[in-house]
C-alpha cells in the first residue's frame, strides 16, 4: 500500500514539474520572440541571446533536479503521514467492526433469552392455571399476587373477579386456612383441612423468608374429598364387618359354651350344631364376598374376554331354581341368543346371580321374577324385575353400599349380608356398565344394567 502511494505521488510530481518545465521553456521562447519584435532587436543579435538561455539552462536544470529532491523528501515525508493515518483508521474501523459484531452477537442473545424467558413464562402459567391443584401467591402482608383457576374451583369463590392486590380474607372466608397463614413463620408446617360446599380440602403453605424477613407466601390447596370418603368408608367398613363377623362368633361361642358346660340332649346337640353351622357358613359367605370385594379394587388384574352373557344369566336361573320352587316363584325370560359382551365371565356370573337371586330371596311367596338380556342398538340391557317387598324411596340411595340391609331382622333371617349389591355395583364399574335400580315400596323392584357392544 506505502509503495505504490509513494510511486503514484512520484509519477504526478515528475509529471507536474516536466509539464511545468516544457510550458516555462515556450512561454520564455514566446516572450523572447515578442520582445525582440517589440525592442526592434536585429536578428543577428538572437544568437546572442540564445547563448545566454543556453547558459541559463544548467541553472534551469540544477533548480528543477534540487525541485525533484526535494519533492521526493516531502512526498516520502507526506505518504508516511497519510499511510500512518490510513492504518490507524483501519485499525479504528477493525475495532468499531469487531465492537459492533460483539453488539449483535449480544443481541441476538439477550432477543435469544427474552424469546425463551416468554415461552418459559407462558408455560409456567399455563400449568399454573391448568394444574389441577390450587395455588395461590401471596405478598408479605398476605396480598394476592396471583390465583390459579382451580383454586377458585375449590374455595368456591367468583372465577371472573381479578382478586389481585386483595387481602386474602377478601376472596377466602375460611378461618382455618386464614389462622394458618396468620402463624405462617412458626416451624409447625402441618396441612390444615376445611370443608367447603361438602368438600374437604387440605391447604399446603410455605413462606418465603430472606434475610430474616418474610417476603411472600406460596398456598397449595389440595381436594382431599375422595381420600376423606375413602377413610370413612374404611372405618365404616371395617367398623362393620367387626359388628356382622362378632354376631355369628358371638353365637358360635355360646352355642359351643353351652355344649361343654350343661348335660343338653341329642336334640338339643343337633338344634345347636344347626345354628353352629348356619353362622359359620354365614362367616365364611361374609368373607368370600369381601374377598371377592377387595379383588375388584385392583381393575389391571381382571382378565377379559368375549363372554356369553345369555349363557351366563341362564346358567344362574338353573342353579337358583330350588331356591325359587321353595317359594313357588315364577321365573319368566325374554332372553335374546348369542349377546355377547367383553367381561370376565365369572364376575358376569357373580352379579347375575346376585341380582337374580335377591329378587328371589327378597320376593313374596308365589311371587314372580322377569328377566330380560337383549341388544338395543349398540348396547346390551339385562334387567330383572321382582314383585317382592320392594324399597323405599329414602333407601334407594343406599342400596349399593356395603352392609346396607333395608330390614335388618329380615336379612339376617334370609341369609343376606348386605354386600351383593355391592358388589354389582363394583363388576358394573369395572366392566364400564350402567347400573341403575328402580323400586316402589311393598310393589317389587327393577335392577338394569348396560354394557356397551364389544
Amino acid at each position: 500500500m506505502r509503495k505504490k502511494l509513494f510511486v503514484l505521488m512520484a509519477t504526478l510530481s515528475l509529471l507536474g514539474v516536466t509539464i511545468t518545465s516544457v510550458v516555462i521553456y515556450f512561454i520564455m521562447q514566446m516572450n523572447i520572440g515578442l520582445f525582440m519584435k517589440k525592442s526592434g532587436i536585429l536578428l543577428e543579435q538572437v544568437y546572442y541571446i540564445n547563448k545566454y538561455v543556453s547558459e541559463s539552462q544548467n541553472e534551469i536544470m540544477l533548480f528543477i533536479i534540487i525541485f525533484i529532491v526535494i519533492s521526493f523528501f516531502l512526498i516520502n515525508m507526506i505518504t508516511n503521514h497519510i499511510i500512518k493515518d490510513i492504518n490507524e483508521n483501519y485499525k479504528s474501523q477493525d475495532y468499531i467492526r469487531a465492537l459492533e459484531g460483539d453488539i449483535k452477537n449480544q443481541k441476538n442473545e439477550i432477543m435469544s433469552l427474552q424469546d425463551l424467558m416468554i415461552e418459559e413464562a407462558y408455560k409456567t402459567r399455563y400449568i399454573f392455571n391448568k394444574i389441577h391443584e390450587g395455588l395461590i401467591l401471596l405478598d408479605d402482608e398476605k396480598r394476592i399476587i396471583h390465583i390459579n383457576e382451580s383454586a377458585k374451583n375449590l374455595l368456591n369463590i367468583d372465577k371472573n373477579y381479578d382478586f389481585t392486590g386483595k387481602h386474602m380474607l377478601f376472596a377466602v372466608k375460611s378461618v382455618e386456612l386464614n389462622n394458618q397463614l396468620d402463624n405462617i413463620l412458626e416451624e409447625s408446617k402441618m396441612p390444615t383441612t376445611m370443608k367447603i360446599n361438602d368438600r374437604y380440602l387440605k391447604s399446603y403453605v410455605n413462606a418465603m423468608v430472606e434475610n430474616g424477613k418474610l417476603q411472600g407466601i406460596f398456598c397449595v390447596i389440595v381436594d382431599d374429598t375422595l381420600m376423606y370418603e375413602n377413610e370413612f368408608a374404611r372405618r365404616t367398613f371395617t367398623t362393620n364387618v367387626t359388628h356382622e363377623l362378632k354376631t355369628p362368633l358371638t353365637s358360635i361361642a355360646g352355642y359351643a359354651e353351652i355344649m361343654k358346660n350343661m348335660d343338653v340332649t341329642k336334640e338339643d346337640i343337633k338344634v345347636f350344631s344347626d345354628n353352629i353351622i348356619k353362622n359359620t357358613n354365614k362367616m365364611i359367605n361374609m368373607i368370600n364376598d369381601i374377598i371377592k370385594l377387595s379383588s375388584l379394587v385392583d381393575i389391571n388384574n381382571i382378565e377379559k374376554k368375549k363372554v356369553s352373557l345369555d349363557t351366563v344369566i341362564k346358567k344362574c336361573i338353573k342353579n337358583l331354581e330350588i331356591q325359587a320352587k321353595l317359594k313357588n316363584i315364577d321365573i319368566s325370560t325374554n332372553i335374546q341368543e348369542d349377546v355377547f359382551v367383553y367381561a370376565n365371565e365369572s364376575l358376569m356370573y357373580d352379579m347375575a346371580n346376585n341380582i337374580i337371586s335377591n329378587a328371589i330371596k327378597y320376593n313374596v311367596q308365589d311371587g314372580k321374577v322377569m328377566i330380560d338380556c337383549n341388544r338395543d342398538g349398540n348396547k346390551v340391557i339385562f334387567k330383572v324385575r321382582d314383585t317382592g317387598i320392594g324399597i323405599s324411596e329414602k333407601y334407594k340411595e343406599k342400596v349399593f353400599e356395603r352392609f346396607f340391609t333395608v330390614d335388618k331382622s329380615r336379612s339376617k333371617n334370609l341369609g343376606g349380608s348386605g354386600l351383593g349389591l355391592s358388589i354389582v355395583k363394583h363388576i358394573a364399574k369395572v366392566h364400564n356398565a350402567y347400573i341403575r335400580l328402580d323400586s316402589k315400596e311393598n310393589e317389587g323392584t327393577e335392577i338394569t344394567v348396560e354394557f356397551n357392544l364389544i
